[in-house]
This record gives C-alpha cells, sequence and structure tokens, in this order.
C-alpha cells in the first residue's frame, strides 16, 4: 500500500493531468497544478536517501519542469483524438524510466535518465516557448526569460553528476545560458514551425553539452573524435532542416 502511494500514485495523478487537460482545457491550471504537484511529490519519494536533498534537488525541480513543459506543449498539438495517445505513449516511457530507478536503487539519478531529461525538456519547453512568441504574440524578453528558467535547471541537473570542480561547473553552467540565449534569439527569426525551432535548439544545445567537456579538460581533445561529432550534429540540423516546410 505504502509503495502505491508513493509511487504509482503521483505517476498517475501526472497522466490525469495530462490528459484531463486536454478533455477539459477551461481548467487548464488546475489541471497544471495537479501535474506539477504530482511530480514533485513522486520527485520528493524517490530520493533514495543516501543523496544529499543539495545534490538531488536539481533532478526533483527538472522533473517538475518537465512534467509541467509536456503538459503545455499538447495545447500546441492539432493532431485531433491522437493527442491523447501521444500523452498516453509519453508517460509509458515516463513511468518505464522510473521503475528502473526504482528497481535499481541507484544511489545518484542514472546518467542516461539525465541526459533523457535534458533533452525532454529543452525540447518540450522551447517548442512551448517559441509557441508563446509566434502563436500568442508574447514579448521576446518574455519567453525568453521562460525559457532560460527551464534551461538553468534542465542545465543544473545535467551537469551536477560531472565530476569537475566547483569554478568549472559555474563557467559550464554560464556557458550553456548564454549559449542557450543567444541560439534561442536568432532561431525564432526563422520561418519555421514551433515543433521544428525546439528541434533545431534541442541538437544545438546536446552538442554544447557534448563538447563542453573539452573547455575544461583540453587534454581530452581528440581532432578525429571531435570532427565526427560535429558532422552527426551538423547532419541532424541539415536534415531537420530538409524535412520541414517554410513557412
Amino acid at each position: 500500500m505504502s509503495s502505491i502511494l508513493k509511487f504509482w500514485l503521483p505517476l498517475l495523478a501526472i497522466l490525469a493531468s495530462w490528459e484531463l487537460g486536454l478533455l477539459y482545457p477551461s481548467w487548464f491550471w488546475y489541471w497544471l497544478v495537479l501535474g506539477v504537484s504530482a511530480s514533485l511529490t513522486l520527485g520528493f519519494f524517490m530520493n533514495p536517501r543516501t543523496v544529499s536533498w543539495q545534490r538531488y534537488l536539481p533532478d526533483v525541480l527538472a522533473f517538475m519542469a518537465f512534467a509541467a513543459s509536456v503538459f503545455w506543449w499538447f495545447f500546441w498539438l492539432d493532431l485531433a483524438y491522437l493527442k491523447y495517445v501521444l500523452a498516453m505513449v509519453f508517460w509509458l516511457v515516463m513511468a518505464f524510466a522510473f521503475v528502473d530507478i526504482r528497481n535499481n536503487r541507484p544511489r545518484d539519478f542514472p546518467a542516461h535518465w539525465r541526459l533523457s531529461l535534458f533533452l525532454g525538456g529543452m525540447f518540450f519547453s522551447s517548442s512551448v516557448c517559441f509557441g508563446l512568441l509566434t502563436v500568442l504574440g508574447w514579448p521576446l524578453w518574455l519567453a525568453l526569460l521562460i525559457f532560460l528558467t527551464g534551461l538553468a535547471v534542465f542545465s543544473w541537473s545535467a551537469m551536477i553528476y560531472l565530476e569537475e570542480r566547483p569554478d568549472n561547473l559555474i563557467r559550464g553552467f554560464l556557458f550553456m545560458l548564454l549559449l542557450g540565449a543567444e541560439v534561442f534569439s536568432v532561431l525564432v527569426w526563422l520561418p519555421f514551425t514551433e515543433v521544428t525551432l525546439g528541434l533545431l535548439l534541442t541538437i544545438i544545445m546536446l552538442a554544447a553539452y557534448d563538447l563542453l567537456k573539452y573547455l575544461t579538460k583540453p587534454e581530452l581533445i581528440v581532432r578525429r573524435i571531435i570532427v565526427k561529432k560535429l558532422v552527426v550534429y551538423v547532419f541532424f540540423l541539415v536534415l531537420v532542416l530538409a524535412s520541414t516546410p517554410w513557412q
């Protein structure tokens, strides 16, 4: 019973907030509060207790921001009943991740799930913020501020497990924020949909995160490996640009 209350009940509440938000959008804020509260509860009970809250808190905040971003993102879709199925698919992937974490009882949040949280958070939050600009006509500074808040949370969570000196972590964190602000401000002028812009920004920020270690550890630089990574990221950028219509 304790396991159900602490684990499955918050997970089901997150799914309910997504589906009910789509069914009854007039109660938008109530469902958003439900989803955020459930994600906070789940994060609280998922703490393995062997990790200090100073280290675990970024993951909880990142998951809260992720759940809220996905909730908002569904309202930009025009997929009729398919969006209800999509919400279930996203939830099943998220539930699988938490079951895996819960069963393995790691000392810390697994690095591959933390990276997935960073990627998902970047895509959903940036798509929403681009939509605030292009669809709702919000001022650039406000949408950028919301995006940078999300980027700060996701970057903090993604970088905290790195075995770096505090000054290197702060330098990398500030680099991610400045680069994110620049990329967001440039991409917003491109004639693409919010989803395409979100994909482009996510690929660029993933490349920055992947190559960030070379700024603090030049001894790791191997030109052949860096060139291969850049070719892969450029390939995906070109693929996204080539497969989307210009507005």
